[in-house]
């Protein structure tokens, strides 16, 4: 508390980390329409960073994530909350560069798609 307390130092600085909660619920129609649409990019190469100590997602989430994107991979970062990236940033950005590297690497060997579902022939 005392980070966030240093960088929103007055009320008026506060009154926007104040109204998130209250804007997420009050999105759920479109958060439906996100997730309606995700049948259509379930079949994408997926990474999923994951705090092992987030006390607004829970397992259920994640794995409910893993189940939607059948081709993933799950990075679970220990200690880090809801904010990954604020909390280990060093392991958020391995995890991303692992696994992009790891992406670049299947698809210069097998001709594969790209992330972008685009052909490429092998490369020698």
């Amino acid at each position: 508390m005392t980070q966030y307390r240093r960088a929103l130092d007055t009320p008026e600085r506060r009154q926007a980390s104040a109204a998130l909660p209250g804007r997420v619920l009050a999105s759920r129609a479109f958060f439906a329409e996100v997730e309606a649409g995700l049948a259509d990019i379930a079949h994408l190469p997926t990474l999923i960073v994951w705090g092992d100590a987030d006390i607004a997602f829970r397992p259920q989430e994640r794995e409910r994530l893993e189940a939607t994107f059948t081709d993933h991979k799950t990075v679970i970062v220990e200690g880090a909350g809801t904010y990954v990236e604020s909390d280990a940033p060093e392991e958020f950005v391995a995890a991303i560069r692992n696994w992009a590297a790891t992406q670049l690497a299947d698809t210069s060997r097998a001709g594969a798609t790209d992330l972008l579902g685009q052909s490429h022939p092998p490369r020698s």
